[in-house]
């Protein structure tokens, strides 16, 4: 089991090997901890759901801007994102506790 402090709602720190992740990359199944962290997600595939929405709207936002750059025609952009997938391999952490700000991290 995982120990995890908090910084704020939006970062973990986690104590047993001091690693800092934002709470939208982790999950619980603990019911009372959403509610006390907003932004963590209720399963690992909520998680993964979460990131490969980020990396593909940022991939999508660097080719439009690049297309643009080099003044391709939107429907010519348009057609090399639509062929565009994410296959993110990720494996999240799943916080069982949560201790809010012990010591002062």
């Amino acid at each position: 089991m995982w120990s995890v402090a908090t910084r704020s709602s939006e970062d973990c720190w986690f104590q047993r090997h001091r690693l800092h992740l934002p709470v939208s990359m982790v999950y619980t199944g603990t019911p009372t901890l959403p509610a006390m962290f907003p932004g963590i997600h209720t399963s690992s595939g909520a998680v993964q759901a979460f990131l490969t929405r980020i990396v593909m709207q940022t991939i999508y936002d660097v080719l439009q801007q690049q297309g643009r750059v080099v003044l391709l025609p939107d429907a010519i952009i348009s057609a090399i994102l639509d062929q565009l997938s994410v296959r993110i391999s990720y494996n999240p952490l799943e916080c069982k506790a949560i201790k809010p700000n012990p010591m002062g991290v």
